[in-house]
């Protein structure tokens, strides 16, 4: 490896530990503790149990019967339910930027170039 090569990558792991993995992290707790406090709900355990059972005839009676278990819970269960959505999508999110901002910084380390505005 030449030395800007170097450089660059000891920036991304600079940048990458101080910007993406707390976040990632974060997420990953929070996601840990929504499914520790989701798992104790009983209605989730008979949901899967169910699920199991639907999908032994059709693949897509997995999906109509997850929908009408939905529609036809507690409020409660609908929160987690969406707080845990909400945080899967914020850590594909994360993801995804992360990814991004590495080709970025890769593509700007390969070309030599300083700004990125040009193209």
């Amino acid at each position: 490896m030449d030395f800007r090569k170097k450089l660059m990558f000891k920036i991304y792991r600079v940048w990458f530990v101080r910007r993406v993995l707390p976040v990632v992290v974060f997420e990953v707790f929070s996601v840990m503790l929504g499914a520790h406090l989701f798992s104790r709900s009983v209605y989730v355990v008979r949901v899967l149990e169910g699920a199991a059972a639907a999908t032994t005839e059709s693949p897509f009676r997995l999906f109509n019967y997850l929908w009408y278990a939905l529609l036809h819970s507690r409020v409660e269960v609908k929160v987690e339910i969406a707080i845990a959505l909400v945080f899967a999508g914020l850590f594909l999110w994360s993801i995804k930027r992360a990814i991004v901002s590495y080709e970025v910084l890769r593509r700007t380390a390969i070309s030599g170039r300083t700004d990125t505005a040009e193209k």
